[in-house]
């Protein structure tokens, strides 16, 4: 955009949204509330890319991409005029006013909801009133597809999953970092030798790789092609992984433990003990490629073939 706008004889002054470098917690954040609680993070600063600008003394302010609130913190401080080059909208393409211009389809099959979406209308405003809010909210528009998919029939429930903690590797040490805001779930967890991590496998969480549902177990091509449920692959529908690995420390907040395959800063969703009493299930039946393998010697063995680990991961 800047070189576009020079090569039309502008002079062009640009600021990112996170100018000044603002820390979080200036506002009160805990680590927890952050999407990364052991990283730094800094805050947008609407007001702080107005100043800058107005001191720049430009003539026009052309915003790109501002979210909803923040482009109205810039209008009020800023000097100059002001143009939405583009509103952020992440879903639509930066096409806010797609959801609007067929809102009256929308409006007619969503008249054959299901009795349950019907009870939910309900609750105050009409479903065009709401639909209205829904598609001029900043929230409203991550809403899209699922209200789509409720006229249609074909919507199902969805979740939110946050991180309890991250994974953390440095050296040969392994440890599970728990957001400070959940350290009082670990209460006990000293008592026993092995834990079930759980973690969602992030560096895949693309579209293309969430649709695959059949894969060649550990990527190799000698293995039979297999469902991704019968299977440990990373690559999933949704993008769980779990590991059994040995409590070696509980320190506060930290647990360190022996090994898991999952990567640096990977997000982890929780961490439950095992009990050998209902975990191990005997006798037990695997299928052929797995069958003398070194994955399945047992919580401690499984892991040992390095090559194979990485060629899960």
């Amino acid at each position: 955009m800047a070189d576009l706008t020079r090569h039309r004889g502008f002079e062009v002054v640009s600021v990112c949204c996170k100018v000044c470098g603002i820390p979080k917690e200036y506002l009160g954040l805990s680590s927890g509330e952050k999407l990364e609680p052991t990283s730094f993070e800094a805050m947008c600063n609407p007001i702080g890319q107005a100043k800058v600008l107005s001191r720049e003394g430009t003539d026009l302010n052309g915003l790109l991409g501002l979210c909803v609130g923040h482009d109205s913190l810039f209008f009020k401080y800023a000097d100059a005029w002001t143009t939405v080059l583009a509103t952020k909208d992440r879903l639509l393409g930066h096409n806010a006013l797609a959801a609007l211009y067929t809102i009256e389809s929308y409006y007619k099959v969503l008249e054959s909801l299901s009795e349950h979406h019907k009870n939910e209308r309900k609750r105050g405003g009409t479903m065009l009133e709401k639909l209205l809010f829904l598609c001029l909210s900043s929230a409203g528009v991550f809403l899209f597809p699922y209200l789509w998919g409720c006229a249609m029939g074909t919507a199902l429930p969805s979740f939110t999953l946050h991180p309890i903690g991250y994974v953390k590797k440095e050296g040969d040490k392994t440890r599970l970092v728990v957001n400070e805001a959940y350290k009082d779930g670990l209460l006990g967890l000293e008592d026993f030798s092995h834990v079930y991590v759980y973690f969602w496998f992030d560096k895949n969480d693309t579209p293309e790789k969430r649709e695959i549902l059949r894969v060649h177990p550990m990527a190799d091509p000698n293995n039979p092609l297999t469902g991704v449920f019968a299977t440990r692959s990373p690559v999933r529908p949704n993008l769980i992984g779990m590991t059994l690995s040995r409590v070696l420390s509980i320190e506060g907040n930290i647990i360190e433990i022996d090994w898991t395959d999952a990567l640096e800063n990977t997000p982890i969703l929780d961490i439950k003990p095992f009990i050998r009493a209902i975990d191990c299930a005997e006798p037990s039946k695997l299928p052929v490629w797995l069958e003398g393998d070194g994955w399945v010697k047992g919580p401690q063995g499984a892991h040992r073939d390095k090559d194979k680990q990485n060629r899960q991961l």
